[in-house]
C-alpha cells in the first residue's frame, strides 16, 4: 500500500462526475487528426463512454478478470474501427495520450489531499499504456518476413489477373478462372483448403462458385443459398471483421450448409465489398483446431481486398463488354449499364479524335468537370501539365491492340494537386472494323496508392527500428565492459544520441538536492556549449519525470507552455536552448526513479512514440549498468573490509573444489598449520596436517557436510599435527557446502582460527563451575537439618497459649526468617539438580490452572496485605502437570511482579485456556504483568541465567533484597520440563509482562533443547 490517506478521492470520481466534459474535449481534439476528417462525432468518440466507465469500475473495485476481459474487447474494437478508417499508428496512440492529459488536468492544480491516491493514478495510466502497446502491436505485428511473404502473394495474385480479365465470356466461366487465385490466397494463409461464393447482384443470395485443397469436392449445381441469422455464410457477410468458426466439424448441419468443407475444423471467413456492396464470401481452413491470429487475420484482410479488386475488374469488364454487345440494340440499355456502374467507376465514351462524347454524373462526382465543361474537350484535360503528351499515346495503343490500362496521376476541376488512378481504354469498331471511338474507365486508386505509400513508410520504419534494435544490442555489450558509473553515464549519452537521432542529450542522477548533471553528449551544432556544466533548476520540468517515474515527451510549443518548465532556474543564457524535449527516468530494481535520460533537438521532427519506446529500453540498459557499478564498487569496498576483519579477527580461510580437487588457503591458514605461504595445499595436505588422534573424526565431518547432512554446515575443532612452537595447538573450523540443482556439491569454503587459548579458558571454566555447584549442593544439605529444627521448636513455642505478646512477636519474626532459609535452600537444591542432575524432577497429575493460581494468589495477598493482585481467567483451566511446580512459577513470578513495581501498583494475573487445532489438546497460558520501570535492554538475554538479578530488585515497593537470582532461572527450567516455553516484554511506559505457554496435556517426547547456532 502507498500508505496515502484513504479520504483522498480516487480517479472514479473525476471520471464520472466530469465524463461528459471528457468525451467533448476528446472529440475536439481527436478530431483534429488528419485521418478523423469526415468522421461523424459518433465515429470520433467510438466506445470512448464505456472505456472510460469501465476504469471507472477499475478504479473502485480493482482489475477483476469480468473488467479486464470487457477492457480487452473496447479496445480491440476501437483499433479495429480506427484500422479500418485509416488512422495511422502515432494517431491512435495519440488518442490515449491527449485521454491520459484530458484526464490528468482534471486535478493538476488542485492540493495533494484533493487528488487521487498514488497507486490509482499508477493503475489509470498503466491501463492506457497497455491500449497504446496494443495500438503499437496491431499496427506493426506484421514483421518484414510478413511483407515480404504479403507481397510474394500480392504479386501471385497479378500474374494470374491479366488471364482472367482478359477473356470476356460468361460469369459460368469466369467462375472457373477463379481457382488458381484462391489457390493463392490459400497458400499465403498456410491453410489446407478455401472456397468462394459470389453473389447475385443485389447481394441477397449467394451461390456456390469455387473451392481449392480439400474444399475441391463435386462442384454441386449452382445453389443460391439464403443468408438467414446464425449461419457461418450469413455471419461473414454480415460482419466487417473476419468471422472464426472454431470447429466446423462440431457445428450443426445447418451452421455449415452449403459449404464443401468436409474434413476442415477451424475457419475464417471474410466478405468481398468493394465500394460499398456485397461482391461475394471466401473463407479459408484447417485441418486442425487452431486459433486465428491477429496478423493472419489482417493477412486475410489484405489478400481478399486485393482478390476483391481483382474481381470486381473482371465482373466490370464482363459487363462493359455486355453492354458494347447489347449498345447495337438499344441505347436504353446501355445507359442502364453505366448508370449501374456509377457507384464504383466512371464511364465515359471518347469519339475517334480523344475528344469527350458522353459524360455522367459519377464522372463528374470523380473528377469535379460538369458536361460544360468536359464536351469537346480531348483527352489530354484530365492528365497532368507535365504528362499530357501521354494521352495521345494511351489512344494510339488502344487504336492499335484494342486496349490500353495504365495507372498514372490524374487531374481534378479546382484542385492544384492530382489524384492517382487506374484508367482503360477499350476501342470501338463497327462492323467492318472502322474506328468508332473509345470508351474510358476510370476508377480512382488514391486510398490504395496511399496504403502502398504508408507500407513502404512503415518498412522504412522497421529498417530503422532495425538498425536502433542493433544498436541497442551493441550498447549492452559496450555497457558491460564500462568502468564505473561516470563511463556508464557517458557511453549510455551519447549512445541515446545516435540511436534516436537528437543534437542535444544529458543524463542525470539525483542529488539531496535538484540533480547534478553528470555525463552530456551535443551535436557540432552545439559546440559553442560543450563545457556547460550548469546544474539544472531540480524544481522544475525535470524534477517532475522523478516525481512521475514515467517518460515525458513534449513538442516545442508543449514544452514552453508546461507549467514546470522554469527555464533553468534564470541560467537560461548558459544553457543551450531546448527544441523538443524527450525525458525518460531511470528506475531502480525496486521501480524507484534515481536519474533521467534527456534529448532535445530532433535531427528530423519531433520525437515520436517509437523514440521513446527505444528510450525506455536504453534507460533500462543504463539502469541496470548503474546499479551493477555500483553494486561492484560497493563489492570492491566490501572485499576490502573482509580482509581488514579477517586480519583483525586473525581467521583464515580456505576454499574447496569437490569436483576439481582443487584447495585453496590463504596465508593465515597456512602458518596455522605450519606451513609457508608458498606451500601447494591438496584434500590429503589438510587431512595430514590434523592429529592423528582427530584425523578420522574431522574426514567424517567433512564427509557428511560434502553429503548434504545438516544443510551442508561444518563445525570442526582438532588439533594440529606438528604445531610449529611445538605445544599442543586447538584450530577450530566453520564452513558450508553448496549445492546444484542436482544436488551434487558444487563448492566448499570456510575459515579457520587457532582455539588453543579458548579451549584452556573452557576448561579451567568448567573446573570452577563444578566446585561452585558441588560446594552449593553440600552447603544447601548441611543447613537443611538445623532449620528444620528451629521450624519445628518454633512452631512448638508458638502453639503454646501462655506467650505474651512481644514474644510471640519474636517467635514469628525467627519462623519467617527460617521459612525464608527454606526457601533458599530450596533453590539452591533446584539449581544444582538443574545442573548436575539433568534437570528438575515432575510429578505429573491432573490440575486446574485456574483454580492453583487463584489458590497463589490468595497466599500472596495474605503475605502482602498493603498491594493490589488482580486475577482475570478465561477459558477451560483444566490440563496435566506438576501442581506445585508450577505453584512455585506463579509464586515466584507474582513476587517479582510486587518487588519491581510501585507499591500503589496493581499486578496483573490471568490465566486462559485455548483449544488446540484440529481437535488438539490445546494449551493453558499464564502472564503476570507489572507497570513497574522496564527491563534494561542489557539484562535481557541474561535474564534467565543463574545469580542474575534486575539493578532494582526490591527498590521499587520499598522491601528489602531478598533475591539472590536464582528464580527465573528454575522458573524457565520448570516450565521446559513442561514442554512448555517463557516469554518477557518489558517497554518503557508499557510495563513488563512475563507469559508462560503450557501444553495443555504432557508431550509425548522430552523437549528438545534447541539447536547451538553453527557458523556460516
Amino acid at each position: 500500500m502507498s500508505g496515502e490517506p484513504s479520504a483522498r478521492p480516487p480517479v472514479a470520481d473525476f471520471l464520472e462526475r466530469h465524463l461528459d466534459a471528457l468525451c467533448e474535449r476528446y472529440r475536439e481534439q481527436v478530431g483534429q487528426a488528419e485521418s478523423a476528417r469526415g468522421l461523424r462525432p459518433a465515429e470520433l468518440l467510438d466506445s470512448l463512454p464505456e472505456f472510460l466507465r469501465v476504469l471507472a469500475r477499475r478504479s473502485r473495485e480493482g482489475n477483476t478478470p469480468e473488467l479486464a476481459e470487457e477492457r480487452r474487447r473496447l479496445q480491440e474494437t476501437h483499433l479495429a474501427l480506427r484500422l479500418r478508417q485509416g488512422f495511422r499508428q502515432e494517431e491512435v496512440t495519440g488518442e490515449y495520450v491527449t485521454l491520459g492529459r484530458l484526464v490528468a488536468g482534471l486535478w493538476e492544480g488542485l492540493p495533494p489531499a484533493q487528488q487521487p491516491p498514488t497507486e490509482d493514478t499508477a493503475r489509470f495510466f498503466e491501463a492506457l499504456q497497455e491500449a497504446m502497446d496494443a495500438a503499437v502491436g496491431l499496427f506493426t505485428g506484421y514483421s518484414v518476413a510478413d511483407r515480404q511473404r504479403e507481397k510474394r502473394a500480392l504479386r501471385q495474385l497479378d500474374a494470374l489477373a491479366p488471364e482472367l480479365l482478359a477473356r470476356t465470356d460468361s460469369p459460368a466461366q469466369l467462375v472457373s478462372r477463379i481457382a488458381p487465385l484462391l489457390q493463392v490466397v490459400c497458400d499465403a494463409l498456410a491453410q489446407d483448403g478455401a472456397e468462394l461464393f459470389l453473389a447475385d447482384e443485389a447481394g441477397a443470395q449467394l451461390i456456390a462458385s469455387v473451392g481449392v485443397g480439400l474444399c475441391r469436392g463435386a462442384a454441386p449445381p449452382p445453389a443460391r443459398q439464403p443468408l438467414p441469422m446464425g449461419r457461418f455464410l450469413a455471419r461473414v457477410a454480415g460482419s466487417e471483421d473476419p468471422v472464426a468458426l472454431a470447429d466446423a466439424a462440431l457445428a450443426p448441419p445447418e451452421e455449415t450448409a452449403g459449404q464443401q468443407c468436409s474434413g476442415l475444423r477451424s475457419l475464417l471467413g471474410l466478405r468481398l465489398w468493394p465500394h460499398g456492396r456485397l461482391l461475394g464470401v471466401v473463407y479459408v481452413g484447417s485441418r486442425h483446431l487452431r486459433p486465428y491470429e491477429p496478423q493472419a487475420r489482417r493477412y486475410l484482410e489484405t489478400l481478399v481486398e486485393y482478390l476483391s479488386g481483382i474481381l470486381d475488374r473482371a465482373l466490370l469488364f464482363q459487363k462493359l463488354h455486355e453492354a458494347t454487345r447489347l449498345h447495337a440494340q438499344g441505347e436504353t440499355h446501355w445507359r442502364q449499364l453505366v448508370e449501374s456502374m456509377q457507384s464504383y467507376a466512371t464511364l465515359c465514351l471518347l469519339d475517334p479524335e480523344g475528344r469527350v462524347a458522353t459524360w455522367d454524373a459519377g464522372a463528374e462526382r470523380l473528377t469535379g468537370y460538369g458536361a460544360d465543361q468536359v464536351l469537346g474537350q480531348h483527352l489530354r484535360l484530365f492528365y497532368p501539365e507535365g504528362a499530357r503528351h501521354d494521352a495521345d499515346a494511351h489512344l494510339r495503343e488502344a487504336a492499335r491492340s484494342g486496349r490500353f490500362s495504365g495507372e498514372g496521376w490524374r487531374v481534378r476541376a479546382k484542385e492544384p494537386s492530382p489524384f492517382w488512378a487506374e484508367m482503360t481504354l477499350l476501342a470501338r469498331r463497327d462492323a467492318g472494323g472502322a474506328l468508332l471511338g473509345f470508351t474510358k474507365i476510370t476508377r480512382d486508386l488514391t486510398e490504395r496508392q496511399s496504403a502502398e505509400a504508408e507500407r513502404a513508410r512503415l518498412l522504412e520504419r522497421e529498417r530503422r527500428r532495425g538498425a536502433q534494435l542493433r544498436e541497442l544490442a551493441e550498447v549492452a555489450v559496450a555497457l558491460h565492459a564500462a568502468e564505473g558509473v561516470p563511463a556508464v553515464l557517458q557511453l549510455i549519452t551519447d549512445r541515446a544520441r545516435s540511436v534516436i537521432g537528437a543534437h542535444q542529450s544529458v543524463t542525470s542522477l539525483s542529488a539531496r538536492t535538484g540533480h547534478e548533471i553528470r555525463a552530456i553528449s551535443l551535436s557540432e551544432q552545439y559546440r559553442a556549449w560543450k563545457d556547460y556544466s550548469e546544474p539544472p533548476d531540480g524544481s522544475g520540468i525535470y524534477a517532475l519525470v522523478l516525481e512521475q517515474g514515467r517518460p515525458l515527451r513534449l513538442t516545442q510549443a508543449e514544452l514552453e507552455a508546461h507549467p514546470r518548465f522554469r527555464h533553468f532556474g534564470g541560467r537560461e543564457e548558459a544553457h543551450p536552448p531546448l527544441r523538443g524535449w524527450l525525458a525518460v527516468p531511470l528506475l531502480d530494481h525496486a521501480g524507484q526513479p534515481f536519474g533521467l535520460i534527456q534529448l532535445s533537438d530532433r535531427e528530423e521532427g519531433d520525437f515520436t512514440p517509437d523514440d521513446e519506446a527505444m528510450l525506455v529500453q536504453l534507460a533500462q540498459l543504463a539502469s541496470v549498468a548503474v546499479e551493477n557499478a555500483q553494486l561492484l564498487r560497493r563489492l570492491r569496498e566490501s572485499e576490502d573490509r573482509l580482509r581488514l576483519s579477517l586480519a583483525a579477527a586473525e581467521l583464515g580461510t580456505w576454499d574447496y573444489d569437490p569436483l576439481g580437487g582443487a584447495l585453496s588457503w590463504d596465508e593465515r591458514t597456512r602458518a596455522l598449520f605450519g606451513l609457508p605461504p608458498d606451500a601447494t595445499v591438496t584434500r590429503d595436505t589438510f587431512f595430514s596436517v590434523v592429529h592423528p588422534e582427530d584425523r578420522e573424526r574431522t574426514r567424517e565431518q567433512v564427509r557428511r557436510a560434502l553429503a548434504g547432512e545438516g544443510g551442508g554446515l561444518y563445525d570442526a575443532e582438532y588439533r594440529v599435527a606438528e604445531p610449529p612452537e611445538g605445544r599442543e595447538r586447538w584450530v577450530s573450523a566453520h564452513g558450508r557446502a553448496f549445492f546444484d540443482a542436482e544436488g551434487r556439491p558444487r563448492r566448499f569454503l570456510g575459515t579457520v582460527r587457532d582455539v588453543t587459548e579458548h579451549k584452556r579458558w573452557d576448561e579451567e571454566a568448567a573446573r570452577r563451575l563444578q566446585f561452585e555447584e558441588q560446594l552449593i549442593g553440600i552447603v544447601s544439605h548441611d543447613l537443611r537439618n538445623p532449620l528444620n529444627a528451629i521450624l519445628l521448636s518454633t512452631g512448638a513455642l508458638l502453639r503454646r497459649a501462655d506467650l505474651d505478646a512481644q514474644a510471640r512477636e519474636g517467635l514469628l519474626r525467627t519462623l519467617g526468617s527460617a521459612e525464608r532459609m527454606v526457601r533458599l535452600i530450596r533453590d539452591l537444591l533446584d539449581f544444582t539438580q538443574a545442573r548436575l542432575g539433568g534437570g528438575l524432577p515432575l510429578r505429573r497429575g491432573p490440575l486446574d490452572l485456574h483454580a492453583l493460581a487463584q489458590q497463589v494468589v490468595d497466599e500472596v495477598r495474605l503475605a502482602h496485605p498493603e498491594r493490589v493482585l488482580q486475577l482475570a481467567q478465561e477459558g477451560e483451566g483444566h490440563g496435566v502437570g506438576d501442581a506445585d511446580r508450577l505453584a512455585q512459577v506463579l509464586t515466584n513470578l507474582v513476587t517479582n511482579a510486587l518487588q519491581y513495581s510501585p507499591a500503589d501498583a496493581p499486578v496483573q494475573v490471568r490465566t486462559r485456556g485455548s483449544a488446540g487445532g484440529e481437535g488438539g489438546p490445546g494449551e493453558l497460558t499464564l502472564t503476570v504483568h507489572n507497570a513497574g520501570e522496564p527491563i534494561d535492554p542489557s539484562l535481557l538475554p541474561r535474564l534467565f541465567q543463574p545469580l542474575e538479578r534486575g539493578p532494582g530488585a526490591g527498590r521499587a515497593s520499598g522491601g528489602a533484597r531478598r533475591s539472590i537470582g536464582l528464580g527465573l532461572y528454575i522458573v524457565e527450567h520448570i516450565v521446559r520440563a513442561h514442554g512448555g516455553r517463557i516469554e518477557v516484554d518489558s517497554r518503557a511506559g508499557a510495563g513488563t509482562t512475563f507469559t508462560v505457554r503450557l501444553p495443555r496435556e504432557p508431550p509425548t517426547a522430552a523437549p528438545r533443547t534447541a539447536p547451538a547456532a553453527a557458523p556460516p
